[in-house]
This record gives structure tokens, C-alpha cells and sequence, in this order.
């Protein structure tokens, strides 16, 4: 019997300490992906630097070349994703050098390209009206999809109703807007009358 609980003894403290151990290993490779993701995101970007200085030297700016430099600079100002990685998620100083990476990449593209981040509105400016019409064709499709579960009386009562809402609120929203001018001007001109009789 003290043999079993012997054996049983030294089974929970090996049990314990791999566990201990697997919890060490564990937290070293949590810190290891933060370090990764300041590696991959500062790789990422000098490689996307190489791509463009390549793709620059005959002055002229590819979609693709356009694209890049859209997500690169969102991922620094709008803190959008790359490879499941954020701006905002980086240490300060990988954050410093990839702003510096986008510094020195302007310039280069600003060299080679001059008024390049007017070509690159230009296209977004054509693109624009085609991403609205696919914005609304999804609505057509919201609005035809809704009308057919509910049936066209009851969706149609209901779109009236939801615009009656609003109208009524934008009214509302207008009389205490008006309110608040009038209050404000009445006690501004109190406080005026106060402050004439006071000096």
C-alpha cells in the first residue's frame, strides 16, 4: 500500500512540473508571436519597398502598384489589417520604422512619379461610382428579398411607417434646434443687459 502511494506521490509531481514546464514553454512562445508580428509586419514592408522602387523605374505606377500603396498606407493611418497583423498591435519601434520605410517610399515614388497620389485618387474617383452601384444593387436585392418573405402590403407598410419615424424625428430634432437658439440668444442677451448694468 505505501508503494501505491509512493507511486501515485511521485506520478502528481511529474504531472505538476511537465505542466509547469508546458505553461513556461507556452508563455515564451506567446511572447515569441509578438516579436514575430514586429518581424513579419517590418518584412512585409521592405519587401513591399523592393516591389515598388522596382516597379517605378520606367515612371509609371501599376494598379497593382497603386493598390499597394493604398493598403500600406492604411495599415499605418486606418490601422486596417495585413496578414492578420495591426498597426496599432506593433511596438514603438517597429512602428518607427515602418513609418520611416513609408517616408523614405514616398519620396522615392514622388521622384520617379511626380503628383503619383493624384493618379492614385484618380483611380479611386473612377472606382467609386462602380463600388455605389454594387452598394446599391445589394440594397435592391435587401429590399426585393424583405418584400418577399413579408409580402409587398406589409413591407410596404412598414418602409411607411419607418419613414414617418424619421420624418418625425428630423422634425423634432429641428424644433429643439430652434429652441436652443432662442434659449441661447435670450440668455445671451441677458447676460449682456447684466453685464451694461453692471459696468
Amino acid at each position: 500500500m505505501k508503494k501505491i502511494l509512493v507511486l501515485i506521490f511521485i506520478a502528481l509531481i511529474i504531472t505538476i512540473g511537465f505542466k509547469n514546464l508546458n505553461d513556461r514553454n507556452t508563455k515564451k512562445n506567446n511572447e515569441t508571436v509578438v516579436i514575430d508580428n514586429d518581424t513579419k509586419a517590418l518584412s512585409y514592408f521592405e519587401d513591399k519597398e523592393k516591389e515598388i522602387e522596382s516597379e517605378i523605374k520606367n515612371g509609371e505606377l501599376s494598379d497593382k502598384t497603386k493598390k499597394t500603396i493604398v493598403d500600406l498606407t492604411d495599415f499605418v493611418f486606418y490601422d486596417k489589417e495585413i496578414n492578420g497583423i495591426k498597426y496599432s498591435d506593433l511596438k514603438e519601434e517597429t512602428k518607427q520604422k515602418i513609418n520611416d520605410i513609408i517616408g523614405t517610399m514616398d519620396e522615392k515614388v514622388e521622384e520617379k512619379v511626380p503628383n503619383y497620389k493624384e493618379q492614385i485618387k484618380n483611380t479611386f474617383d473612377e472606382t467609386y461610382p462602380i463600388v455605389i452601384d454594387k452598394v446599391k444593387e445589394g440594397v435592391t436585392y435587401v429590399d426585393d428579398t424583405l418584400e418577399e418573405i413579408f409580402g409587398t402590403a406589409d413591407y410596404n407598410n412598414a418602409k411607411q411607417k419607418i419613414s414617418e419615424k424619421a420624418n418625425q424625428i428630423k422634425e423634432k430634432s429641428k424644433e429643439l434646434i430652434e429652441k436652443g437658439q432662442d434659449n441661447l440668444s435670450t440668455a445671451k442677451d441677458k447676460v449682456k443687459s447684466w453685464y451694461e448694468g453692471w459696468r
